[in-house]
């Protein structure tokens, strides 16, 4: 049985973010929002659809715009030299690529600096909508997993061993609950550096964070920031202009 992992906690940051009401657009009236705003549409799930199966909310803002709202590569345009290692399949994809794989949707800033890509955990077909609440222990490893997969600790998603929990633990910050909660309705919210191995993509993104919210039933919400040498110094700035764009809904298990 895994034991019930003990977050240490680094640092913490703390964030200013004005308290504002956002409206909440519903779900069935997402996809004729976007047309009308000339969002390019594919014909797969919409990454909204399948956050809502998870009980998080999507809500457009003017500063994100949608560059893909369905599964993709964070870059599916920058492929590389087929590297026979990796087989047919994922031979010409980039680092960044192999090691994401599919990604919900993407946004990208209006400033153009800044590209945010987003998942959750299980990916739900077929409409299903999750069982809530998931064991808590295992939302917390989940953490670790993915920090431990972005930085090739151990084997790729299998339990840690206990010294290379520790060197995980090391790279997560902790933000603050109010955080959380006034960015996503969340409870809690980690935040770890993107390890992209010295290589840059679009020409301009070298460096990113990776930022995993969890609601009070313990679903995470994963987004990932991919931002230049500059613009990565605004990174708490792209965060909080998060705020209401995804939101954890109230649910009462009982």
């Amino acid at each position: 049985m895994r034991k019930k992992i003990v977050i240490a906690l680094l640092s913490l940051f703390s964030m200013e973010i004005q308290a504002q009401e956002v409206e909440i657009i519903p779900i069935e009236e997402l996809s004729t929002y976007l047309k009308d705003n000339k969002t390019p549409m594919a014909k797969h799930s919409k990454f909204w659809e399948v956050l809502d199966r998870n009980y998080i909310s999507y809500t457009p803002n003017d500063k994100w715009v949608v560059e893909s709202d369905t599964s993709t590569y964070v870059f599916e345009n920058d492929n590389r030299p087929y590297n026979p290692e990796y087989g047919a399949l994922y031979g010409h994809l980039s680092p960044l690529n192999r090691k994401f794989g599919m990604l919900l949707g993407r946004l990208s800033h209006k400033d153009g600096k800044c590209l945010l890509a987003m998942n959750t955990a299980p990916i739900l077909m077929n409409g299903k909508r999750l069982e809530l609440p998931l064991r808590e222990d295992l939302a917390k490893e989940y953490v670790f997993t993915l920090v431990a997969n972005n930085f090739e600790f151990g084997k790729p998603y299998r339990s840690l061993k206990r010294q290379a929990l520790k060197d995980v633990q090391m790279l997560v910050t902790q933000y603050p609950a109010e955080t959380a909660a006034n960015l996503f309705n969340g409870v809690s919210m980690f935040i770890y550096p993107l390890n992209f191995q010295g290589e840059t993509y679009r020409d301009q993104y070298t460096c990113g964070r990776g930022v995993v919210i969890f609601s009070k039933h313990n679903v995470p919400l994963e987004l990932y920031f991919f931002m230049t040498d500059e613009s990565i110094a605004d990174f708490d700035k792209y965060l909080s202009e998060l705020k209401g764009v995804f939101t954890f809904q109230d649910i009462d298990t009982q």
